[in-house]
Order: C-alpha cells, then sequence, then structure tokens
C-alpha cells in the first residue's frame, strides 16, 4: 500500500458534511492503533489524551511499527494531557474510552466527564462484559456503544507500539441476542464509526448482537490471559505447546464458552471459523503473543482481573455453570495481584 510523505497512513475521504471531533482517552497499545486508522480518514479530527507519553506523542508522534501498516508515525492532529485539557477546546461527536478496566483504581465515567457533551456518542474499546453499566448511569441522554477489538499490539516504549498482523473491530449497541433489532436511529453512530475505519486491511462491522462477540472474546481473554501469567509468564506459544498447560487452557475456555451460552441463552458467537473451544485454543498456537495481562504484569501495572476474570466468574455462579478450573484460576491470580507492586496508579490506569 501506498504512504503519505509524513509516513502516516494514505486518507481517504468520506461523503460527511464536515470533520468529525474524535477523542481518544487513552493511548496504549490499542488507543493508537485506532487513532492511526482515523487519522488516516480525513473526516475525522483526531485529538488524543495522553498522559505519560504526552511529550512524545506531542513532539514527534507515536510510532507504530506493524506488519500490516509497515513502520509509520501517528501524529494526532490535538494532543493534551486530559479530558479537562480537552473540553474547552471543541465539542466531540465521538467520545473513544480505550483505557483498562479497574473499578477498584477508578471511576471511568469521571475520567470523560469533562469531554462528553449532548449528543456525544461515547465508544468502549474495553476488555470485560459490563464496562458500560457505570457510564450509561452517569450519562442517560448519551448513546454508548460497546465494542471488540482484536488487534495484536503491544507498546514497547512511551512511542513505539508494536503491531502484528490483525485489526478486526465489532461495534454495536448493547443489546442482547433475544432482544427485538435495534432501530436504525441507535444504528446509524455504529455504522458511521465503522466507516471511519474501513481500509485495508481493516475488518469493521457494525452488529446489533454485539453481546454475543464480546462473550465470545472473554473465552480468550479469561483463558490466555491469567494462564499466561499463572504458568510461568508465557505467551502463547509456549502455552499451547505444553501438553499440561494446553490441557487446562483448554478446561477453561470450555467453561467461559458455556458460561457465555447460559447468559446470552444463545449459542456461541463464531467469528473467523472457530466453532468450539478447543478449536479456539488451536487458533493461537501459531503466534507468540504476550496477552495484556502479562504485559500488565511485566510492565509492573495492574491487571485486569475484575473485567477478565471476576466478571465470567460471577456470572457463572448466577447461572449455576460448573467453573472449577476458573475458579482456580481466579484464586491464584488474586494471590499473585496481592502480592504484586504495579509502578504507579497513573500510568496503569490511562496510558
Amino acid at each position: 500500500m501506498t504512504y503519505t510523505v509524513d509516513g502516516s497512513l494514505p486518507s481517504t475521504m468520506g461523503s460527511l458534511g464536515r470533520r468529525q471531533n474524535v477523542i481518544i482517552v487513552g493511548m496504549g497499545a490499542v488507543g493508537t492503533v485506532l487513532g492511526l486508522l482515523l487519522k488516516a480518514n480525513s473526516n475525522c479530527h483526531v485529538t488524543a489524551v495522553c498522559r505519560s507519553n504526552y511529550e512524545a506523542a506531542k513532539s514527534a508522534g507515536i510510532r507504530v511499527v506493524s506488519n500490516v501498516f509497515g513502520d509509520t508515525m501517528f501524529k494526532p492532529d490535538t494532543v493534551v494531557r486530559s479530558s479537562e485539557d480537552a473540553a474547552g477546546l471543541r465539542s466531540y461527536d465521538f467520545v473513544v474510552l480505550t483505557t483498562k478496566v479497574l473499578p477498584n483504581l477508578i471511576d471511568q465515567s469521571e475520567l470523560i466527564a469533562p469531554v462528553v457533551g449532548k449528543g456525544s456518542v461515547i465508544v468502549v474499546v474495553q476488555n470485560g462484559l459490563q464496562g458500560e453499566a457505570p457510564l450509561r448511569a452517569r450519562f442517560p441522554g448519551n448513546l454508548v456503544l460497546p465494542t471488540v477489538i482484536y488487534v495484536l499490539a503491544a507498546r514497547k516504549s512511551a512511542n513505539t507500539v508494536e503491531h502484528k498482523n490483525l485489526v478486526r473491530f465489532y461495534i454495536g449497541p448493547d443489546s442482547a441476542p433475544s432482544d427485538k433489532a435495534p432501530s436504525p436511529t441507535v444504528m446509524a453512530p455504529a455504522k458511521q464509526f465503522v466507516e471511519f475505519l474501513k481500509g485495508p486491511n481493516v475488518e469493521a462491522v457494525a452488529t446489533p448482537s454485539i453481546q454475543g462477540i464480546k462473550w465470545f472474546k472473554m473465552v480468550w481473554n479469561g483463558t490466555f490471559n491469567p494462564i499466561s501469567v499463572l504458568s510461568g509468564l508465557n505467551d502463547t506459544y509456549a502455552m499451547t505447546h505444553h501438553p499440561q498447560v494446553y490441557k487446562l487452557l483448554v478446561s477453561v475456555a470450555r467453561e467461559l464458552w458455556a458460561t457465555g451460552e447460559a447468559v446470552t441463552g444463545q449459542p456461541m458467537a463464531t467469528v473467523n471459523g472457530v466453532t468450539d473451544a478447543e478449536s479456539y485454543i488451536q487458533a493461537s498456537m501459531e503466534y507468540h503473543f504476550q496477552p495484556s495481562m502479562l504485559q500488565d504484569y511485566l510492565a509492573g501495572r495492574p491487571m485486569e482481573i475484575d473485567a477478565l476474570v471476576k466478571q465470567p466468574l460471577e456470572l457463572a455462579r448466577k447461572h449455576n455453570v460448573p467453573t472449577p478450573h476458573l475458579e482456580t484460576v481466579y484464586c491464584l491470580i488474586t494471590m499473585v495481584q496481592d502480592s504484586h507492586r504495579p509502578q504507579s496508579q497513573s500510568s496503569s490506569v490511562a496510558p
């Protein structure tokens, strides 16, 4: 593909009457890759809230070393240190939240409150199943859109993100598969955001049944993330090629798969041809990838235990789904976290 003279992605022009103001709160690896894609669309003015990497983003931008997009730079249109700093600059059509889910450390709604205005659409790009609830409670007049993103990316330094070969994005209203179809008015912002992201090597889909897809990703997240830490700090390749760890991965994945079906009342949504828990584990056998919980542990940051293990476990108990392996994993990973000493809360909450 062709790149512009400053090394960024080529710009794409849509049919909107004016540029849409998009603010990204949380410039870790996921936020950076999303920002790169949004900035490539000339319909978007991208503001980035950067905390620990403010100086790097402000001066030269954030380097993205990608197997898909090449070696390029993400240069936001505007860089600020906080939502408070961004509040007086302009009103925002889309508020994109990409921070870690750490309910014991930070109120996510408070983090974005200064930039949520009348008509702002809140796009939640986070792990877990229930992160949208407090946002709906705080902003009842705003549309909150959950998402699921598959992006093999990791932040290597304050100004460098490494991205491998995957960008798959789903967005839609938070309705259960059994609910009536969302209205066109509700689906329209989801479809608009998808148009912002579309481009070569990017699959972006607006869906009326996001919860099923969120559960599908939870099977992976709730399995590989905690076990990557508990197994001795191993990546996906090492875990899937160790016979005993492989069996544990499959057992936990099956428990999460059953829980997702019990909660939604529907067969598990399938993505990319995966139709059962074991084939889902096998799909990761060729990748040398560190799950986000392992990345956080190695960097001295708090781990997303609530979002990735506790939430699905509580729902399994509520729906009477036996999860003996997941119960054990939760017990052990909480003990690891209790003995873990994060470097700082600020660097872990909104990178």
